[in-house]
């Protein structure tokens, strides 16, 4: 599927990967299917390309990062993408070092992959303090949203809106673009340059990382709010849509997704029904 600056990396997942991510998020991590924040995030995590193969890695391995990761700081590895890649490297760095045996790679990396835990989890505290602050869409889009339902309401025409979840550790903003704007790595940017700006040096861009778990179109129809559709660039693609595992995440990632919007403009909109239109959705498969 050709898709809007879709990194090539990004391939379609495959039953059996999707087989490893179920292990991943249900055994190891302990997650729950309705769990929207986790879920998502879990699943914008293995679409991506860079750092699927550390998920992998986690099954694999998952005895040993059983022993290190205790369950209360597993959470971090989809709140924080990059957890993963460094986790994995203070392990079989060590393991390198001192061999597969022995109580000096045992301690080293359990002591470093401790400390590297505890640092990412008082950072993501105060970060989660810092976003408590602040609402889920950004003045600029709300009035921008604001304009376009006053608009719409006296006239028909087939003017859209597209939105982006980004969610960043544990709070999600619903960024949005005009339905023709072709580059949606432009939600990113909205809402990095909006939390520069309220917290200046605060805001430690060198520690952020954002999650774009997915996306789709606002459309506003009778003084109802409609949200439907996909984003090419970052809803992941399944492979293998009717097989049975891929079939479950694709189904739930659907519905999450589009609680999740719905909640936030309902929050931000409450004079307005927000409706999921399903017609309006597709199927999130490599066809």
């Amino acid at each position: 599927m050709a898709a809007e600056g879709r990194c090539p990396l990004d391939t379609p997942l495959s039953e059996s990967e999707m087989e490893i991510f179920d292990k991943f998020y249900r055994e190891f991590l302990a997650k729950k299917m309705e769990d929207k924040l986790s879920l998502l995030k879990g699943l914008a995590l293995m679409r991506r390309g860079d750092l699927r193969s550390y998920v992998q890695y986690a099954v694999l391995f998952q005895k040993r990062y059983e022993n290190l990761i205790p369950p209360k700081q597993r959470d971090l590895l989809i709140s924080f993408p990059s957890v993963n890649k460094e986790v994995y490297n203070l392990i079989f760095s060590c393991l390198q070092s001192y061999g597969s045996v022995g109580e000096t790679a045992v301690f080293l990396t359990r002591d470093q992959v401790n400390d590297h835990l505890d640092r990412t989890e008082m950072f993501r505290l105060d970060l989660d303090s810092l976003l408590s602050q602040v609402p889920p869409i950004i003045p600029e889009n709300k009035e921008a949203l604001v304009q376009y339902f006053e608009e719409m309401a006296g006239s028909r025409s087939e003017r859209t809106y597209k939105f982006a979840i980004v969610i960043l550790a544990d709070f999600a903003f619903l960024s949005v673009l005009p339905g023709a704007e072709r580059n949606s790595t432009i939600a990113i940017g909205q809402v990095r340059a909006f939390l520069d700006e309220k917290f200046g040096e605060r805001f430690e861009e060198n520690l952020i990382e954002f999650f774009v778990v997915g996306g789709g179109y606002i459309r506003f129809e009778s003084s109802h709010i409609l949200i439907g559709g996909r984003s090419l660039m970052f809803d992941p693609l399944f492979a293998e849509i009717t097989k049975p595992v891929s079939e479950l995440y694709c189904g739930r990632f659907l519905d999450l997704k589009f609680q999740l919007a719905q909640q936030i403009l309902k929050t931000e909109f409450p004079e307005y029904d927000v409706i999921i239109n399903r017609g309006m959705t597709g199927h999130l498969s490599l066809k």
